[in-house]
């Protein structure tokens, strides 16, 4: 009986890291060109023209592609300077990812100068989205 336990523990054993392995597929991440729009809808008061460009922004934001959801959120205020939900995403892409841990003052300092930016007196596009109102008596 003790041979018997002994290689049915033994063999468990051994198939553990074959098991194991086996739940690593290949996930590798899609490159920044490949995540798209489709399953993301914000309805902002962003001008009708960045309004794609604004949803891929926030697809990549949430795929944790900082650095490109950065360019993509500096490319729509450059076409629509009243788009504040653009700002909210610039702030929410430069702090980075919320899962690492307390942020670098430099990111902290970046973060500030982000909303410090908003805050300033420009031409305010109508706040007619809920989101953007929020943004905008911020």
């Amino acid at each position: 009986m003790m041979r018997l336990t002994v290689a049915v523990v033994s063999c468990q054993l051994l198939s553990w890291p074959v098991l194991a392995d086996a739940q690593q597929e290949a996930h590798g991440a899609m490159s920044p060109d490949q995540i798209g729009s489709a399953a993301v809808k914000f309805e902002t008061s962003c001008a009708p023209a960045v309004k794609d460009d604004f949803n891929k922004a926030v697809a990549l934001l949430h795929s944790f592609w900082f650095p490109e959801a950065i360019k993509a959120f500096e490319g729509i205020l450059a076409r629509d300077t009243t788009c504040a939900m653009a700002h909210w995403g610039l702030a929410l892409s430069r702090w980075g990812n919320p899962f690492a841990g307390l942020k670098p003052a430099p990111t902290v300092a970046l973060v500030k100068a982000s909303i410090a930016t908003r805050r300033r007196p420009a031409r305010q596009a109508p706040a007619s989205a809920p989101i953007s109102r929020r943004w905008h008596s911020w």
